[in-house]
């Protein structure tokens, strides 16, 4: 399929959690090696720490990995098996999000806030879509080095649900859904974070790992967590719920009218440590999330599922702002943005399975669907 720019690497894996892992490095290999030596050097230029002055929290990590997650703990290291790199490579690839959250010095930590990944979701539910079904959409926002590291998993796990994942080669967790109907859109979100607890790919895999929006909804808010992030949850059923996690604590949202659009600043009220002097950094969110529920608005009206699908991708595709649009651009106005731009958009019919994508610009590149569907069991059946 020709999906993009970047075509991202598709893998199926199955078996144990070591053997997926080592089925990920091994099939991912040259892309999980490209994304450890960009992160090694992004790490030392945003705090000028090297994988080595991260054992003291990699010990934490994988302490709180193992008491919550022990199986993704060895999918991980499976990974580092199957790649050819250290398995504190592999985990700081995991918690790469949460890096920019943790306690440096004041002017390290200024500069990390810019430097995080961004991006727009939106659940659409039965009520506001012309087809009546429900969908989950998002553009991811990152460094165009990033999309030759992209990678689709399958992921094949039972008893636990099917997975079809959007991550970068050596995570175990990201954006996607689930054969039981749940799906998850992370984008990133100010706060600070804490020393210990899961980090976001771990916490988004253990969300997706749940059979129903029950129990994704414990696993966010029970289970500790590294820093922030803003959580998009949705399922089949027609039930949607944005959640602002921190570190400690969280605040959420219900759809309006069945549209619910999260992006990367705080949409509620502000956790108390952040009211007196807060000023979000990702300015660009505080006019994507209007625009793209105000784009969305014409699924209601659209005829069939074709129509449906043409609204949001052009909620995805728009311009306002550009080149910090929804659909963002490579662009070096602003140096200490980096050029960031859209490198993976994608459309999840949760009614019928469809999981379709486009790597890059989805002003370029139209949704296409990708091998799999949702709901297919291991023998390609439904």
């Amino acid at each position: 399929m020709t999906v993009g720019a970047t075509a991202p690497l598709f893998l199926e894996l199955s078996g144990s959690a070591r053997e997926r892992g080592r089925r990920h490095g091994e099939g991912a290999r040259s892309q999980v090696r490209a994304a450890v030596d960009f992160y090694t050097e992004h790490s030392r230029r945003l705090s000028g720490r090297d994988l080595a002055d991260h054992a003291d929290r990699i010990g934490g990590w994988r302490a709180e990995i193992g008491r919550q997650a022990p199986d993704l703990l060895d999918e991980m290291d499976g990974i580092a098996e199957g790649a050819g790199v250290s398995a504190d490579a592999v985990l700081l690839l995991n918690a790469r999000a949460d890096l920019g959250h943790l306690r440096e010095p004041a002017a390290t930590r200024t500069e990390a806030r810019r430097h995080r990944d961004r991006g727009s979701s939106l659940a659409l539910l039965g009520a506001a879509t012309g087809d009546e079904h429900v969908y989950v959409a998002r553009n991811w926002d990152w460094y165009p080095d990033a999309g030759e590291w992209s990678v689709v998993l399958r992921i094949v796990q039972p008893p636990k649900p099917t997975l079809i994942v959007e991550a970068e080669a050596g995570q175990v967790g990201g954006d996607g859904a689930n054969s039981a109907g749940l799906a998850l859109a992370v984008t990133g979100l100010d706060g600070p974070g804490a020393a210990s607890g899961l980090p976001r790919a771990v916490l988004s895999r253990a969300i997706l790992d749940c059979h129903d929006l029950h129990g994704a909804l414990r696993a966010v808010l029970l289970m500790p967590r590294c820093a922030p992030a803003s959580l998009l949850l949705a399922h089949r059923d027609g039930a949607a719920v944005a959640l602002e996690s921190q570190a400690a604590g969280a605040r959420w949202r219900q759809p309006d009218g069945g549209v619910l659009v999260q992006g990367d600043h705080h949409q509620d009220e502000l956790p108390a440590d952040l009211r007196d002097d807060h000023r979000p950094v990702i300015v660009d969110s505080l006019y994507r999330v209007p625009i793209v529920r105000q784009r969305a608005a014409a699924a209601r009206l659209a005829v069939g599922s074709g129509g449906v699908l043409r609204a949001v991708a052009g909620a995805l595709s728009d311009h306002v702002g550009y080149p910090a649009a929804v659909c963002r651009h490579d662009d070096q106005r602003w140096p200490g943005d980096d050029g960031m731009a859209t490198l993976r958009s994608s459309i999840t019919d949760l009614t019928t399975g469809e999981h379709r994508l486009a790597a890059g610009n989805p002003c370029e590149y139209d949704h296409e669907l990708i091998p799999w569907n949702l709901y297919e069991d291991e023998d390609g059946t439904r």
